[in-house]
């Protein structure tokens, strides 16, 4: 019976101007070697891609796979090596992919994959086809950088806003639908007097369009004339509006960035203020760093973190907690009355040491005692394991003595195998039900209770009664109480759930200590 082949072929553009290996050519010779092999030929494929393009993003070789696979062919003839990839792991891959459906890989030009003496001249030719993928590459990076050193600007289908590609001339052009909103940009910013976010909604109050909004090859998920920040600030930080376009920015090429003027947008002077107001506002911004309760409060609605917010308004500083999250619906908390209402219950509970070890004590003896039936069956479980592991070691050691044969082995190990696996699930629900009992809980207790660490609580519930003005000495402190009392809050509309375990590093550690704060109207007070 005829084996069943299968012809692929590949060019590129460049290849094909440089070579003149056309797809027809390849084809006629790739069919006249596999009707001179005797096979039937199932059909051919062709893709017209570089030699460095994965399986995945060739749809010809893709359908040729596929058809190999469904027709069971045993054959794909390829014209050599190159023509099935330049890039060595790709083409290794690609082999690959044929032998696991049962297909070898042979060349017209000579040399088979399933021959082992020809598996060596395949290789070469890998070798030798991946060096030459590398000069191309250097060859057109090259011609790209000597094309911008010549003044040209590289095509590309998203100019920066304000500016049009031109295709004949080869330039960036003002684009007059967007220059002025780069000059309200940066007058706007350089005056010191507004922030990003601030300039944002100045951008979309006044109707400037954005570069999705312009140009339709960009996929913009957002509304039309919505703005970020980060495209402000991008904006702001290049140096093409000042009429220096810069190629190779970021390149892993030896070769160094290469600048081309372009027309101006805004004056050289406008830019560097913008930008030196951008370095200022970036060190200068309201840290939010200090705060104690900082990744220690979650949304009841959503389950995200809480941030605290700090708005200004009349030469006055407000404090909130939101949530991350822009879309949940959870409403802001006043944040000093929250704060303080949480400091107050952690302070007079971190202040009673003999109330936190007589509580620990009891709930690492009610552990033990639920415990105790659960590790005798884990006992029982990994001794049966043991005898499991045994028996199928002493299988390989009659294997390898030749006492049995392969067959043999198999059929008793899958049922060894089949055993070990459901009493490791057994194994696995029992750990799941054990109470976790902290080792090192009351060693934390000992080590917190010192006459500083109590000295550190008095101050702090002074500082807490006395609350106008987060102090970051104070705050720091207050953190390192809550990590210690590993709290964890829970904040939901009307009430602040609130949890300390004492054991920050363990989160199955249980709750030594729970409670519900409740707020009355926008004032959280203890129930």
């Amino acid at each position: 019976m005829k084996e069943k082949a299968i012809v692929y072929t590949r060019v590129s553009t460049e290849e094909q101007k440089k070579t003149g290996t056309s797809l027809d050519n390849q084809i006629q010779k790739c069919e006249q070697y596999a009707n001179d092999q005797g096979y039937k030929l199932l059909g051919s494929f062709r893709d017209d891609v570089s030699g460095m393009t994965p399986l995945g993003e060739r749809p010809g070789l893709f359908e040729a796979l596929e058809l190999a696979s469904r027709e069971h062919a045993q054959v794909l003839v390829v014209l050599d090596v190159d023509r099935l990839a330049r890039d060595e792991l790709i083409s290794m891959l690609i082999v690959q992919d044929f032998e696991n459906v049962g297909a070898r890989v042979e060349f017209a030009t000579g040399g088979s994959t399933a021959n082992v003496d020809d598996r060596l001249i395949i290789g070469i030719k890998r070798v030798i086809a991946d060096n030459e993928r590398r000069n191309i590459l250097k060859r057109m990076t090259t011609g790209r950088y000597n094309r911008v050193a010549d003044g040209k600007i590289l095509g590309t289908h998203v100019p920066p806003l304000g500016y049009l590609y031109n295709e004949n001339t080869k330039l960036l052009e003002k684009d007059p639908r967007a220059a002025h909103t780069i000059e309200y940009i940066f007058k706007t910013y350089a005056g010191g007097d507004v922030s990003l976010a601030k300039l944002e909604q100045l951008l979309e109050q006044g109707g400037h369009l954005t570069s999705g909004d312009l140009n339709p090859s960009i996929s913009k998920k957002s509304a039309r004339g919505k703005w970020n920040r980060t495209s402000i600030r991008k904006i702001i930080r290049n140096p093409a509006y000042y009429g220096q376009w810069v190629y190779g920015k970021v390149s892993t090429t030896p070769f160094e960035p290469v600048a081309v003027k372009i027309p101006a947008i805004v004056s050289k002077r406008l830019w560097e203020q913008a930008n030196a107001q951008l370095d200022y506002n970036k060190k200068h911004r309201p840290s939010t760093e200090g705060y104690a309760l900082k990744r220690r409060i979650k949304c009841g609605k959503c389950g995200n973190l809480f941030r605290r917010k700090i708005i200004k308004n009349k030469g006055r500083k407000y404090i909130y907690y939101v949530c991350n999250l822009n879309k949940c619906k959870a409403r802001m908390h006043n944040g000093r009355r929250v704060e303080q209402a949480i400091a107050e219950w952690v302070l007079n509970l971190a202040s009673s040491p003999a109330e936190l070890k007589k509580e620990l004590e009891i709930r690492k003896n009610n552990a033990s005692k639920d415990n105790a039936p659960i590790q005798r069956n884990l006992k029982t479980i990994q001794t049966r394991l043991d005898v499991e592991i045994g028996a199928l070691a002493k299988l390989s050691k009659l294997f390898l003595y030749e006492a049995m044969t392969e067959e043999q082995m198999q059929a008793e190990s899958e049922g060894i195998n089949s055993r070990i696996r459901l009493l490791e699930d057994q194994q696995s629900a029992l750990v799941d039900q054990l109470q976790p009992i902290s080792e090192f809980d009351l060693d934390i207790l000992s080590e917190m209770f010192t006459d500083e660490y109590l000295d550190d609580i008095e101050e702090l519930a002074d500082y807490v009664q006395l609350y106008k003005e987060p102090r970051l000495a104070h705050e720091n402190k207050l953190g390192d109480v809550y990590t210690k009392m590993g709290l964890a809050v829970v904040i939901n509309d009307e009430q602040a759930e609130l949890k300390c375990s004492f054991a920050a590093e363990n989160e199955n550690f249980p709750d030594v200590y729970h409670i519900v704060i409740t707020f009355q109207g926008k004032t959280p007070t203890k129930p």
